[in-house]
């Protein structure tokens, strides 16, 4: 039996002839791919540049679109693929250069970038890891100082007490009653840093007479160590002189706390400190103020304020503690005070009362 043909398969409907939209360079119009409504570039022969010996990407920006009527633009082309905008079709996507070969959007680096940095010198590769390493390090450093400044906080001081000698240790020459003293102070860093005191001065008055000071303490640089208490001993020179005692207010203080005087109980002295301290940390210099008062007892004795006051016979009636003829002895020297007590005793007219002369052997 014979075969019978198939039959034609029907007619496709002609389709209407589309405007092509391309993209050229010169005369030759670029057509639209179908799978993509953007317009394939075509890229012009870049030129190289003499002084770096790469190529240059001057020509990026120097596209430009035609249509079929030579307009430039997008022309039809603009309302299909940017929409009602006429500023997407002057720049569009294709002018940020070409998509790198990972695919994707468009990275920092396009290929031809990448191809420029393969073909520099070993020596050029190694100035930019250089400088990569160098910026990185600034931008660290620069963090961590700023962490550190952030919760930077000042230390504390604290000052406890005024170590003096015995009655033994105190110097008088010339109506100036000295002693060494020594002040324990406690500095807390709550840093996790050291730090450094770089000067720590403290002037001593009277807490009751506070017109004239009466030392001055002082220490130059100590460290002090992080996340800690350190304790500090500072050497402090207290001397008293009559002479800027003007109304004094000092003396009679003195001699009243110590009970040197009758009808007057011994007392601890006060003494004011006004101290001045300050604290590096880093390239910080952290200035603090205080000014505690500090209790310490009395080591002067009743004698000793008698030899420093001889020669001012008014001022011992004004504390009393006697008056010339009972001083002028004290103000001597041990040995010419006895040659002097026992001329006394040896002259003296029969039948005088023995107060005349004042023994204090």
């Amino acid at each position: 039996m014979a075969s019978r043909p198939l039959p034609a398969p029907p007619a496709q409907p002609a389709q209407p002839a589309q405007q092509q939209v391309g993209f050229t360079e010169a005369a030759h119009p670029a057509p639209l791919q179908p799978q993509s409504l953007h317009p394939q570039p075509v890229y012009s022969q870049p030129y190289r540049d003499s002084t770096f010996g790469d190529e240059s990407f001057a020509h990026r920006s120097s596209y430009s679109f035609h249509d079929d009527k030579g307009m430039e633009g997008m022309g039809g082309y603009e309302q299909q693929a940017h929409g009602a905008d006429p500023e997407d079709a002057y720049y569009p996507d294709v002018a940020y250069g070409p998509q790198s070969r990972g695919g994707g959007a468009n990275g920092i680096w396009s290929y031809d970038d990448r191809r420029a940095f393969q073909r520099q010198s070993f020596l050029m590769k190694l100035l930019r890891l250089l400088a990569f390493i160098l910026v990185m390090g600034i931008i660290i450093a620069l963090a961590v100082v700023m962490l550190i400044v952030m919760f930077l906080r000042p230390p504390n001081i604290g000052l406890q007490n005024i170590r003096l000698p015995s009655s033994d240790d105190i110097k008088i020459q010339n109506e100036v009653i000295s002693v060494t003293a020594y002040l324990d102070t406690v500095i807390s860093n709550p840093n996790y840093i050291s730090a450094q005191v770089n000067d720590l001065k403290a002037v001593a008055y009277d807490a009751n007479a506070r017109a004239t000071s009466i030392g001055n303490c002082s220490v130059p640089h100590r460290t002090i160590q992080a996340r800690q208490n350190t304790e500090l001993t500072v050497p402090c020179d207290l001397l008293y002189d009559v002479q800027k005692d003007k109304d004094l207010s000092i003396i009679k203080d003195l001699v009243n706390r110590c009970g040197l005087v009758k009808g007057s109980s011994k007392q601890k002295l006060q003494i004011l400190l006004d101290a001045h301290v300050t604290i590096q940390l880093l390239a910080f210099h952290i200035p603090i103020s205080v000014s505690p008062t500090v209790n310490v007892d009395c080591p002067i004795s009743r004698q000793q304020v008698k030899q420093a006051l001889g020669k001012h016979a008014d001022i011992l009636k004004q504390l009393g503690l006697g008056d010339l003829r009972r001083s002028l002895p004290n103000a001597l020297p041990d040995g010419v005070r006895r040659l002097a007590i026992l001329a006394a005793r040896a002259w003296q007219a029969p039948g005088a009362p023995d107060a005349l002369v004042h023994d204090s052997l």
